[in-house]
């Protein structure tokens, strides 16, 4: 029993990380650090849940 709690204790603190259970649309941009691509994720955030990946040091 006690450790239900735990995982449901771990699990409600968790539902806040990054907005996962937001209503909001989630949108993914790739090339995100670039000048282009930071300034549309920072613009994007704004009314939507974003993503943004990026190619590792080539």
């Amino acid at each position: 029993m006690e450790l239900q709690d735990k995982n449901l204790q771990n699990q409600n603190s968790n539902a806040n990380i990054g907005e996962r259970n937001s209503n909001k649309e989630l949108i993914i941009v790739t090339g995100s650090s670039g000048m282009i691509g930071s300034a549309l994720i920072h613009k994007l955030a704004e009314k939507y849940q974003v993503v943004g990946f990026d190619q590792d040091g080539i």
